[in-house]
């Protein structure tokens, strides 16, 4: 049986003068993409990403602050790009329709459950 150990980490969306840019552990920003209804206040959210290796191949991404974000990536840096857009775009859509923006988690706990089947 194989086991696996996902790897997590942590995005930033900072969003600026119209547009939004993804931060991760001290980069740059690079801001794209307009926000039509833009109010004009920065923001930055950060959420713990989950990325578990595939035995296939590649990662599969889940964000457990939202569920309805699931992704993949053929590498661990195409899965957190991936991961990236696909908060960005999450994000982006909410503020559009008023939505709540959700609050990261405060902390994510794996552990392996270990079951009989008779």
């Amino acid at each position: 049986m194989q086991t696996w150990t996902p790897k997590t980490t942590r995005f930033a969306i900072h969003i600026r003068d119209n547009q939004a840019a993804i931060l991760n552990e001290g980069s740059i920003p690079s801001y794209r993409q307009a926000i039509p209804s833009y109010n004009g206040f920065v923001a930055e959210y950060g959420y713990t990403t989950v990325f578990e290796p595939l035995p296939e191949g590649g990662f599969s991404v889940l964000v457990p602050a939202i569920p309805e974000i699931c992704t993949f990536g053929e590498t661990l840096e195409e899965a957190r790009e991936m991961a990236r857009d696909a908060i960005r775009c999450y994000l982006e859509s909410v503020i559009l329709t008023g939505e709540p923006i959700p609050a990261d988690l405060a902390e994510v706990t794996t552990e392996r459950v270990a079951v009989t089947v008779p």
